[in-house]
């Protein structure tokens, strides 16, 4: 790392719910179902060929690929936008209770960091949002 380059900021955000890996997993892999929640500024979800999604926000569009590994729980999700890209992992570890889930966040460069913390606020409150989503039967 060069002298004036600044370390990235990685936040971590994790829940337990009372819920299998599949299940969340498999709400997880539709984005129009998740996206709102996860992301309250976007307008609209489209399919694109693929498996690809076209997702309007408010200062333009986007690009979401969405990358599965159902064995592992993983799911790697990343939105491109015409002048960067935005990497999100998601884990789901099983727990004796249901699932284990956490969520990476790495600011971009080009997002200024109060931008990056109000999103975080966001997404922890649509985290709880998920955990009553998933374990109502």
């Amino acid at each position: 790392m060069s002298p004036l380059a600044t370390p990235a900021v990685t936040v971590v955000q994790a829940i337990d719910i009372n819920c299998p890996v599949a299940k969340a997993f498999d709400f997880m892999n539709d984005a129009p179902q998740w996206l709102p929640w996860a992301m309250p500024q976007v307008e609209s979800v489209r399919p694109l060929p693929f498996g690809q999604w076209l997702v309007k926000l408010p200062h333009g569009l986007a690009k979401l690929r969405p990358l599965y590994d159902a064995a592992h729980g993983l799911i790697d999700y990343e939105l491109m936008y015409p002048v960067g890209a935005w990497h999100v992992p998601v884990q789901m570890v099983p727990t004796p209770t249901g699932c284990h889930l956490a969520v990476t966040f790495v600011k971009p460069e080009d997002l200024g960091l109060e931008e990056f913390q109000s999103g975080l606020v966001h997404t922890a409150a649509g985290l709880n949002l998920l955990k009553l989503v998933l374990e109502q039967d």
